[in-house]
């Protein structure tokens, strides 16, 4: 299961069931399991008090967790990706990942 965790820190936190719902992801509020539009699953877990959210993909990550990703306000919230919860994973700043995922379209 492929993990993306998002911490914003002292940034303001987002409303992420409101950009997933405006880009037509299905999203459950009670358990965060999501649909992307191709009708991959994933979940979205939000921790507004922590300051964090969590993208977890069984598969390959979805298309729509990238698209809410660059929907996201550029900011220094810091981006961690792990391959399963034994990967330490790798951690850039939002921003930096936004202009990533820009060039590899």
């Amino acid at each position: 299961m492929t993990t993306i965790t998002v911490d914003f820190g002292e940034e303001q936190f987002p409303s992420i069931p409101l950009i997933a719902q405006d880009l037509g992801i299905e999203y459950d509020d009670d358990t965060g399991k999501s649909v992307s539009s191709e009708g991959e699953p994933f979940t979205i877990d939000s921790y507004p008090k922590a300051s964090l959210v969590r993208f977890d993909c069984p598969n390959e990550i979805p298309d729509s967790v990238f698209v809410i990703l660059l929907k996201l306000p550029p900011s220094k919230a810091l981006v961690l990706i792990q391959e399963d919860e034994q990967d330490d994973g790798f951690t850039m700043k939002l921003d930096d990942f936004q202009n990533q995922l820009l060039e590899d379209e």
